[in-house]
């Protein structure tokens, strides 16, 4: 168990608190994420793991500015110095998009879209970790 699992989220309460205020399925995930764990030890990873699958969810119906904002903040959390931040960023929130996107569209269109308002740190991430993964992803 990473040492700060106990604190993550209050340690990262403003990078959940960006996410849990966007929509109601954010809080609503963010809510059932806290009641299985009974409120102790909830998982950080694992949340920004259900936030990717929601990032993938709403994408069409999200705004411009919003998906601009959206993976921006994402790119931000991806260059921390906190690595357990990166990290999470990486396997929780990336990964997610990534397989939600590919499971919802096998060409790829809406990957490649995700893609376009990805920073360069997040696109090398997915080039790196699809490459592992056996996805074909051209970035």
């Amino acid at each position: 168990m990473h040492s700060t699992e106990t604190n993550d989220f209050l340690k990262y309460e403003n990078e959940i608190y960006f996410f849990i205020k966007l929509s109601q399925k954010y809080f609503h995930v963010y809510q059932e994420h806290l009641k299985y764990y009974d409120q102790e030890n909830p998982l950080f990873t694992v949340l920004f793991g259900f936030f990717g699958d929601i990032v993938v969810e709403t994408f069409i119906e999200t705004s411009e500015a919003e998906k601009k904002r959206i993976f921006g903040f994402v790119e931000f959390m991806m260059n921390s110095h906190d690595e357990y931040l990166s990290t999470a960023t990486a396997t929780g929130l990336v990964e997610s998009i990534v397989i939600n996107a590919e499971n919802i569209d096998k060409t790829n269109v809406l990957l490649y879209e995700i893609l376009s308002y990805c920073g360069h740190e997040t696109k090398e991430y997915i080039k790196s970790w699809s490459e592992y993964q056996g996805i074909k992803v051209l970035i």
